[in-house]
């Protein structure tokens, strides 16, 4: 966990853009396109998970 992010420390972020290392984030992997299709089945305050999956 990237502890220098103050309140959004813990916190997952979804980025649907390029956004530049500031050393706040940790990115954990890339959707695939795919993948988007499934963003609208996310709900704030629920739970999912993240299955890793070998290319």
């Amino acid at each position: 966990m990237n502890e220098t992010y103050a309140r959004y420390a813990g916190e997952l972020q979804i980025v649907l853009r390029e956004l530049a290392n500031d050393g706040r984030r940790n990115k954990i992997g890339q959707l695939t396109g795919s993948d988007l299709d499934l963003l609208p089945l996310l709900k704030p305050w629920r739970t999912f998970m993240l299955k890793h999956v070998k290319s």
